[in-house]
Order: structure tokens, then C-alpha cells, then sequence
């Protein structure tokens, strides 16, 4: 695999094997006869509903009932389902219950038992592949093995070395380690990365930053960074993260995110009000007061971005941009009504394009796909007009844009929670107008927003 592969793909191997698995589980469930005329719930997967819906309609099978333990999630819409508690899933006929493979799978496991539910008959768990399950039935025992004690022995190795390598680098500056790769979450750490090292810009930071994606490292570059270090995912979070673990008080290394480490914030994300903002604020800063955010500035290319707009016919100032994908986020918003979108705003006299980040993500129905640098994505929404896009990173990109931006949130979905990553919620950003799709009455969503046209 070549460098930039490498490097653009590592972070997502382990989360394609392990929904690769969970198909096939599913899928010999299927063969076995075990959904015939069943309704289907599916427990501990909140965070990955989407894709495992995605898994049930290409395997012919349909979801029907979502259940959680958590108030928070329940009586509320997830993928159009309204969510559950798992015990009220008691009252409800024909049913097979599929326990994903998380963190809670065997308390589930014991509570469905305690309800009444027979396993292997009335609910089965879905480990996601053979590693996935010796992985979760070793994870059973307190006892730590020679085997599991020694491979962690050598990720921290691993972590220390290449950890000494960028020190001695750059003479023992601070390291930040960016493991997520996410170019929001870098964005928002840029913010407020000068008040914590008590100068004025990022260009000002003294700092090393290490990133995981040719993306982020981009973006990083772009934003003023001056010393970047690009390492895989894999080496991020199995190396680095265990050398602080276990001694990461010892190194001159921080966390530049809220997870990684432990699941301190991960907690109250989902029991409190906190935001994305305060994850960084509050717990990677621990800054005592709120402080103003210091936007990163862009380059402007206008130029360019022009010869972008005449080369693919679009009308500078009746443009709408739509962002529709996110990086762990997929939106339950159907190409009909994408299309339906696409084609009012065309009646209207708009031109429209897609904002597409890779080669899988294809352009919406009818529209074009300019290839926007991330440099240029400011002035490219700002020549156009409008934006129109899917909770993600990019909108983080563009939350100062000068133009008319609507970002569109699902309710029940963790990557686009309007009470976590509003930018209402977290004080940032300008002329935004921030939608909930509840995934029942997206027809209606899609009016509300062409009224704004």
C-alpha cells in the first residue's frame, strides 16, 4: 500500500473488518431463516444505527424497533424509527433482537435473559467477525494474559520510540497528538490552541502536531502549523495512546481530542449539555474562563476559484454548494429527495454543486463536482453564495463564510447532534441557520429550506 493509502485509509481497515463481519453474521442469520416474518430490533448500536440499517436493506431485511438503556435516547427519532427502552421491547410481537458487539454487549446479553428472551432464538449477538468475537469473550476476564500483557508491553515500545524520534527532532517541544482524523476537530483545537500557549495565532504556537490523515496534515499546514508529523492511525492509537496511558505524565505529549485516553468526557457527552466546545475548552485546555475563539484565517484564491465557476457553468452569487457527506455521519436523506432539492433550486434560477472530499463520494443527482482545495473552500462558498450541507467537518471549515449557510443535524444521531456540535450551542461561527431533520418529515425539511431561496 502506498504512502498516501497508507495514510488516508488506515483509520477506517478496522471499522470496514468489523462491519464486513457484522454482514456476514447477519447474513448466515438470514440463510438460517431467522427473520422470516420477524419485525427487527437492533440494541447497543446507537452510534452505529446507520450503517447497520445500511447492512439490513442490502441484505433484503428491514429495521423496525431501535432500544437503548439510555433516557436520553429513547422516545426519540433515530433512522425515522422512534427510539425505546429496551424493556418495552417485551411488549412487541415477532420480534429478533440483535445485540451489537459494544462495550455494554454482555450486561445487554444478561438484561434480554432476565427480561425473558431466549438466546439463540429470540435475540442473538452480533460480534462483527471471529476476531471481533475472541476479542470480546477474552475481554470477559479480569485476568490479564502474558499474551495481551505482552503485546501491550511492545505497543508502548513502539510508542516511546517513535515518540523519542519527534523530540529530539524538534528539541523537545511540546507535542500535541492529533490521533482523530477529523479536520473539524483539528478546525476547533486550532481555535483555541493560542490561549493555551499564551500567544496570538497557531502560527505562534511552538508546538509540534501530529496528525494521521494527508487531509488533516493539509489543513494543518493551511492553518499555520509549524511543525507537522504525520504518522498512520494504527501507530496513533495502539502506540501512542498506550505509552500515555501508562506514562503519560512522564512525556512532554498531550491529547489534542477528548477520547483516546479514557472515557471521562465520552460519559458526559452523553449524560449532560456539554459541546463539542467545551470538549476542548474544558477538558483537553481546562481553561478556568471561556475564552474568544481565534478563527483560523485562509488563504484567498479568488482568481482560481472564478476559472472553477466558469469552467463548470456556475453562476458566482447563485450558487448553492451542498455538502451532503461526513466522515462518520451517514445522512438519512434519499436521492429522491436530494433530486427534488436539486431541481426546485435549479427552477429558481440556482446553479448547484456538490462538495465531494474522495473518489467514493459521488456527485448528488444533477449536479457538478468541482474539486475544491481545502485552502480555497472559504472563498469558494463565498463566491458561490449559499451552502447547503450535512453536519461534518466541512462545516466547520466554512461556519465564517461570508454567505448564506444552512447546516442540516438528524436527531438521534451521535455525529450530527445539534445539542453537542451545534454552532449555536458551542458560540461559533456566523450566518448560520441550523435544521434538525427528525428522518420522518425530510419532505417537509426540504420545503422549509427552499423557502429560504
Amino acid at each position: 500500500m502506498g504512502a498516501k493509502n497508507e495514510f488516508e485509509a488506515a483509520w477506517l481497515d478496522e471499522r470496514a473488518e468489523y462491519f464486513a463481519g457484522v454482514h456476514s453474521d447477519i447474513l448466515k442469520l438470514k440463510f438460517q431463516g431467522v427473520f422470516n416474518g420477524k419485525n427487527i430490533a437492533i440494541v447497543g448500536s446507537w452510534n452505529n444505527a446507520g450503517e447497520i440499517n445500511q447492512i439490513l436493506l442490502n441484505l433484503g431485511l428491514k429495521l423496525t424497533h431501535i432500544a437503548d438503556n439510555n433516557p436520553k435516547k429513547q422516545n426519540v427519532s433515530r433512522l425515522g424509527i422512534v427510539s425505546q427502552s429496551v424493556e418495552s421491547l417485551k411488549d412487541v410481537e415477532n420480534l429478533i433482537i440483535l445485540v451489537l458487539n459494544n462495550y455494554f454487549w454482555k450486561e445487554l446479553q444478561f438484561q434480554l435473559s432476565s427480561l425473558g428472551f431466549v438466546e439463540g432464538k429470540e435475540f442473538y449477538i452480533i460480534y462483527g467477525g471471529d476476531r471481533f468475537r475472541r476479542n470480546s469473550l477474552r475481554s470477559e476476564s479480569i485476568k490479564i494474559t502474558d499474551e495481551v500483557w505482552n503485546k501491550y508491553k511492545k505497543c508502548v515500545k513502539l510508542g516511546y520510540q517513535s515518540y523519542i524520534e519527534i523530540r529530539e527532532k524538534y528539541g523537545g517541544l511540546p507535542i500535541w497528538l492529533m490521533h482523530q482524523p477529523s479536520l473539524g476537530d483539528l478546525y476547533i483545537f486550532s481555535m483555541f490552541l493560542p490561549h493555551a500557549m499564551g500567544v496570538d495565532s497557531v502560527k505562534e504556537c511552538e508546538c509540534v502536531l501530529v496528525v494521521t490523515k494527508n487531509s488533516v496534515k493539509k489543513l494543518a499546514n493551511i492553518i499555520g502549523f509549524k511543525y507537522i508529523e504525520l504518522i498512520t492511525f494504527e501507530k496513533a492509537y495502539s502506540n501512542w495512546l498506550a505509552l500515555m496511558r501508562l506514562a503519560g505524565d512522564k512525556f512532554n505529549i498531550h491529547n489534542a481530542v477528548y477520547h483516546g485516553l479514557n472515557n471521562i468526557f465520552q460519559t458526559l457527552v452523553h449524560y449532560s449539555d456539554v459541546s463539542f466546545r467545551d470538549s476542548f475548552t474544558k477538558y483537553v485546555f481546562q481553561f478556568e474562563k471561556e475564552v474568544t475563539p481565534v478563527y483560523p484565517q485562509f488563504p484567498k484564491r479568488r482568481e482560481h476559484v472564478l476559472e472553477q465557476f466558469k469552467k463548470y457553468g456556475l453562476i458566482p452569487g447563485k450558487t448553492v454548494l451542498i455538502s451532503p457527506y461526513a466522515g462518520h455521519f451517514i445522512a438519512t436523506i434519499t436521492d429522491k429527495e436530494w433530486r427534488y432539492l436539486i431541481n426546485s433550486l435549479k427552477d429558481k434560477g440556482y446553479t448547484v454543486c456538490t462538495n465531494c472530499g474522495n473518489a467514493e463520494e459521488r456527485p448528488l443527482p444533477g449536479t457538478q463536482a468541482p474539486f475544491i482545495e481545502l485552502s480555497d473552500c472559504i472563498e469558494f462558498v463565498e463566491t458561490a453564495g449559499y451552502f447547503i450541507g450535512v453536519r461534518s467537518g466541512f462545516c466547520d471549515l466554512v461556519c465564517m463564510a461570508n454567505c448564506q449557510k444552512i447546516v442540516i443535524y438528524e436527531t438521534g444521531a451521535p455525529a450530527a447532534s445539534i445539542a453537542y456540535f451545534g454552532f449555536k450551542s458551542m458560540g461559533i461561527g456566523e450566518n448560520i441557520t441550523e435544521i434538525i431533520n427528525d428522518c420522518i418529515h425530510t419532505d417537509e425539511m426540504i420545503d422549509n429550506i427552499l423557502e429560504m431561496f
